[in-house]
C-alpha cells in the first residue's frame, strides 16, 4: 500500500485530472434525458500538434454501434462540466484498435462546450515510458455511482492511485489489491467490480507533483486493471500497435 504521503499526493491533485476527463454514456432515446441513460463510461480529452482529440475505449464505441443496431433513436453523449449533456454527433472514430481497445474521435461538434474542461497536451509533455512500482492516478466515472431521476442526472467517479506491477509493450497492469480508491461521494454498495472507469487517462505521478499523461484504462477482470500506453496515438488522431 502506499505511503500517507504519497496518498496525500494522489488525492491532491484530483482537480487536475478532472479538467481532463468526464463521463461518456449512451442514451437509448434521441432526447438526452437523464431517465433514458442506459451505459457510461469514461474519457479523455487530449491534443497533439495537429488536432484535439476525445479518447475513450473501442469497446465503448462497439457497445454503442451494437445498442444502436437494435435503436436507431440511440445516441452517445458527453457532460463537459455543464448541467446538460452534449451529443457526441460522430460517424466513426479518427482511430480505432480493437487490440488495444482505444478509439479517438474529433473534437469539433462539442469544442464550444469544452471551456470547462481541458486538453492534455501531448505534443509539450509526451507520454513517459514507466515501470514497475511507479505510482500512478487516474478518475473513472464508474456506473455504480450514477444517479438518474426525473429531476436530472448525476455521475460521480471514484478516485484511483495504484502502482504499477507490469509492463510489457504498450500494456500496463496494476493489481487491484494494492490500490487505493476515494469516492467523491457515497455509494449505496461499493463493489469490488469498477464498470465505467473505461477510457479513464491514467497519470504518472511525478517527484516534482507534476502529472504525465501515460494511459488509458481499458478493462479490469482477475484482480487486476489494465492501461493502454499513450505512446500509440499518433498526432493526426490514429492509432499505432507499434511499442
Amino acid at each position: 500500500m502506499f505511503s500517507q504521503r504519497e496518498l496525500l499526493q494522489i488525492f491532491e491533485i484530483e482537480g487536475q485530472i478532472l479538467q481532463f476527463c468526464g463521463p461518456i454514456f449512451f442514451s437509448n432515446s434521441s432526447e438526452l434525458k437523464p431517465l433514458n441513460v442506459c451505459q457510461n463510461a469514461t474519457f479523455g480529452l487530449v491534443e497533439t500538434s495537429q488536432r484535439k482529440l476525445l479518447v475513450t475505449c473501442y469497446h465503448v464505441w462497439e457497445e454503442f454501434l451494437k445498442l444502436r443496431q437494435n435503436n436507431s433513436d440511440a445516441k452517445i453523449a458527453v457532460l463537459l462540466g455543464g448541467n446538460y449533456p452534449v451529443e457526441l454527433k460522430v460517424s466513426e472514430p479518427i482511430g480505432k484498435d480493437e487490440e488495444l481497445d482505444l478509439a479517438t474521435f474529433d473534437v469539433g461538434s462539442i469544442l464550444l462546450h469544452c471551456n470547462k474542461r481541458s486538453f492534455y497536451s501531448l505534443h509539450s509533455y509526451p507520454p513517459p515510458k514507466i515501470k514497475n512500482k511507479d505510482i500512478l492516478a487516474f478518475i473513472g466515472y464508474t456506473g455504480e455511482s450514477r444517479e438518474t431521476s426525473i429531476a436530472g442526472a448525476e455521475f460521480g467517479y471514484t478516485a484511483f492511485g495504484l502502482s504499477v506491477s507490469d509492463v510489457s509493450g504498450l500494456r500496463v497492469v496494476a493489481d487491484l489489491s494494492k490500490t487505493n480508491t476515494i469516492y467523491d461521494r457515497q455509494v449505496k454498495q461499493q463493489s469490488p467490480y469498477h464498470g465505467g472507469i473505461s477510457g479513464s487517462p491514467c497519470f504518472q505521478l511525478l517527484r516534482n507533483g507534476c502529472l504525465r499523461l501515460v494511459g488509458f484504462a481499458t478493462s479490469e477482470a482477475l484482480g487486476l486493471i489494465q492501461m493502454t500506453h499513450a505512446a500509440c496515438l499518433n498526432t493526426d488522431g490514429t492509432i499505432s500497435n507499434i511499442n
